[in-house]
């Protein structure tokens, strides 16, 4: 059916829940997952260094479970305008 998704983080335990059930959507021929997080750059204001060094290794954890399910995985994260 799809062979890539993007999933949007708001790195929650919620988010956590979604990405643990990644795994059975291998069943419809997901091969690779996005994780996304993006935060709108006008609430920001100076702060993109520290937030990406707080965000950057929980992503790279979500990653890191969606290819212990089998699949691969990459995150991104932004600032701008989502």
């Amino acid at each position: 059916m799809f062979d890539i998704a993007v999933i949007a983080s708001d790195l929650s335990p919620a988010s956590a829940r979604v990405i643990r059930c990644v795994e059975q959507w291998k069943a419809f021929g997901l091969r690779e997952v996005v994780v996304a997080h993006v935060h709108h750059i006008r609430h920001t204001g100076g702060l993109e260094p520290a937030l990406r060094a707080d965000h950057e290794p929980k992503l790279e954890a979500q990653a890191e479970v969606i290819r212990a399910a089998g699949l691969a995985a990459s995150w991104r994260l932004e600032f701008g305008v989502p």
